[in-house]
């Protein structure tokens, strides 16, 4: 897996970067993410740090 396209958030599987269709801001610090398909992935504050970075939010 290329590690510029996948992020692992909490401890979902590793989460395609590609299927991301929208960021909102999250209790805490954190991100709520929603993905293409309709689904709902939470990042906490600690990890969201690096998803700013990868997603240059």
């Amino acid at each position: 897996m290329d590690p510029s396209l996948f992020f692992r958030a909490e401890r979902n599987p590793p989460l395609n970067l590609r299927a991301v269709k929208s960021v909102e801001p999250a209790v805490g610090d954190g991100y709520e993410l929603e993905l293409r398909d309709g689904s709902r992935i939470e990042v906490s504050r600690r990890q969201s740090r690096e998803l700013r970075e990868r997603l240059s939010l």
